[in-house]
């Protein structure tokens, strides 16, 4: 089934992407969201095929989408935790190609709750992503969709092109606040990179 984008959606999403690395998939208080840019599902979803969105739910445990230049710069100054065995199950699973979360569900032997907790631990420590988005069936408008998973190294193998990007942390760091600047401040990209807010010292 093909999706039913809107040009003007499409070309909204891009040229918001052009200066702003990062937005959320529903209104919220601290980052514009699908109808604060002006575009619908579909336009989102053909982008993420297209590999033009990463998704993820790093910042704030939302669903959010970001440049692949912002994820790279992610990926040179984030810290990943080491994988809970819930979520390393998960992680194995899709080693061995893309799926949807149901066939992944079904595929393992986790509980519903142990399932759910390892898969979001996935997504929000960049660990997996979209591979794309597919309409569904039982949508004659086809305005709802399910999302196809993979881990981030098949993601990044399906990119026609790297950016270029940092390597050293501080630099990539540095780089990635200046990008979100519009959208995020400091304590914000904190939260993004999973910091601590650095305590208050102690005055005499």
């Amino acid at each position: 089934m093909e999706l039913r984008t809107t040009r003007e959606g499409v070309a909204n999403l891009r040229t918001y992407l052009r200066t702003s690395g990062i937005f959320s998939l529903n209104n919220n208080p601290w980052l514009p969201s699908l109808d604060d840019i002006g575009c619908r599902w579909e336009d989102m979803v053909d982008l993420v095929n297209n590999r033009e969105l990463f998704f993820c739910k790093l910042y704030r445990k939302r669903s959010v989408y970001l440049t692949p230049e912002v994820y790279f710069l992610l990926k040179a100054c984030f810290c990943r935790p080491p994988l809970t065995p819930e979520a390393g199950a998960i992680y194995s699973f899709l080693q061995s190609g893309p799926a949807e979360k149901p066939a992944a569900k079904q595929a393992l032997f986790l509980s519903p709750k142990a399932f759910d907790r390892g898969f979001a631990f996935l997504l929000e420590n960049l660990y997996v992503t979209a591979f794309m988005g597919r309409p569904l069936v039982s949508s004659p408008a086809n305005s709802w969709f399910t999302l196809v998973y993979t881990t981030v190294e098949a993601w990044e193998d399906g990119l026609q092109a790297i950016p270029d990007t940092p390597d050293d942390p501080a630099q990539a760091e540095a780089r990635l606040r200046d990008l979100l600047s519009p959208q995020l401040d400091d304590r914000e990209v904190d939260r993004l990179l999973h910091k601590r807010p650095a305590k208050a010292g102690k005055q005499d």
